[in-house]
């Protein structure tokens, strides 16, 4: 409305538009506040979300730590293992009458 339409009205008039931006600025004011409570809760909901995600994080850490540890010694005894078998190839053979010819060169090629 411009200056001039204003003028124009009469007072009864002028109180009731008065009232209404009242009402307006009152409604809007009350959808502020709604919003701004939701804006308090979700940042609230986003800090503790933050602390488990941490939280979170530090066990991942934690659990690759024990696995990477649980994989060494996985290989650490996968090699055992595999000179134990080695071994056992080597024995197996001399009782079969065979000689293994790193024991060969340390006996002095004797069979």
């Amino acid at each position: 409305m411009t200056e001039k339409e204003l003028r124009k009205l009469r007072r009864q008039d002028l109180l009731q538009l008065l009232l209404l931006q009242s009402r307006d600025v009152q409604e809007i004011s009350d959808k502020l506040t709604e919003r701004q409570i939701q804006i308090s809760s979700l940042e609230e909901t986003l800090s503790r979300l933050k602390v488990r995600l941490n939280e979170k994080d530090a066990e991942i850490d934690r659990l690759k730590k024990r696995l990477d540890e649980r994989e060494a010694r996985l290989d650490a005894l996968t090699d055992r293992l595999q000179e134990k078998d080695d071994a056992i190839a080597r024995l197996i053979r001399r009782l079969d009458g065979e000689t293994d010819p790193q024991e060969g060169s340390r006996e002095g090629g004797k069979p």
